[in-house]
């Protein structure tokens, strides 16, 4: 890690700090967006430098392909959170549902795949949020169920329903509170570098949607079914998505997909 890394490291360390020790929600949401928003001009800087690289044909940072893998019974919402984190951080990404993977030990059979193209750096920094926000995402259902549990002593399929919509709207929240510090980064980075950063920006995009396209030539577009939950437990995902930490950095409408 280079300077300019460890100093970008200890200013998100010390906004999530502050985050996590105020009382006041308001206060501890604006530490967490300036600290998505930082996450954020970092990755700007770092497009505009690796842009001037490649054009001296120095470029450093490869535009890639990896897998997302999440499995068990929530694993479409916990994709649904990988989609957006992924799309934040400027990958693009098909879909492959219930291909076997083998993960540890295990072979999952039940799988929901999010096959990601983007530079390198943006693909590590979404799986670095992706595990955190995944972990975090976990432990709110398990604390909200915990709390409600009886209340579904008899409605065993509506007690799973409601989880999952727990999950998906946590997942729609945090993509929200994503992209608002995302847009905060952008504005910030405008001041230091003007217009330039923008052209920067869609050359870079430009590329990775064309080595994307490549890859997969001949998608189709899936919707996405997945309704039954109550507002009851949509209210508290969303609720839960306002308490997750960002700062680590439901899909609307449809999705790209192979194989489903």
């Amino acid at each position: 890690m280079n300077d300019t890394q460890k100093d970008w490291a200890r200013k998100i360390d010390a906004m999530l700090r502050k985050a996590e020790s105020t009382n006041h929600p308001e206060e501890a949401d604006a530490f967490i967006r300036s600290a998505q928003a930082l996450m954020t001009k970092y990755a700007i800087d770092e497009a505009m430098l690796e842009s001037a690289r490649r054009a001296k044909g120095e470029g450093r940072d490869e535009i890639v392909e990896e897998e997302f893998v999440t499995t068990g019974n929530f694993l479409v919402a916990f994709g649904n959170l990988c989609y957006y984190i992924l799309v934040v951080n400027d990958c693009q990404a098909v879909l492959i549902q219930n291909s076997p993977r083998k993960i540890g030990e295990k072979m999952y059979k039940n799988t929901y795949i999010l096959k990601a193209t983007g530079f390198k750096s943006d693909i590590d920094r979404a799986r670095y949020l992706f595990t955190s926000l995944h972990m975090q995402a976990a432990h709110f259902e398990n604390v909200w169920w915990k709390e409600n549990k009886h209340l579904y002593t008899n409605m065993k399929r509506q007690g799973f329903l409601d989880r999952r919509q727990f999950l998906f709207s946590y997942a729609e929240r945090v993509g929200q509170r994503l992209r608002e510090g995302k847009r905060q980064g952008e504005q910030e980075a405008q001041k230091s570098h003007g217009t330039g950063m923008e052209l920067v920006l869609l050359d870079k995009k430009a590329l990775v949607k064309a080595e994307y396209e490549k890859r997969h030539p001949n998608l189709r577009t899936a919707k996405q079914r997945q309704a039954g939950g109550s507002d009851y437990s949509h209210q508290a995902g969303r609720a839960a998505g306002d308490k997750a930490d960002i700062g680590h950095a439901r899909i609307g409408g449809n999705k790209k997909a192979i194989g489903s």
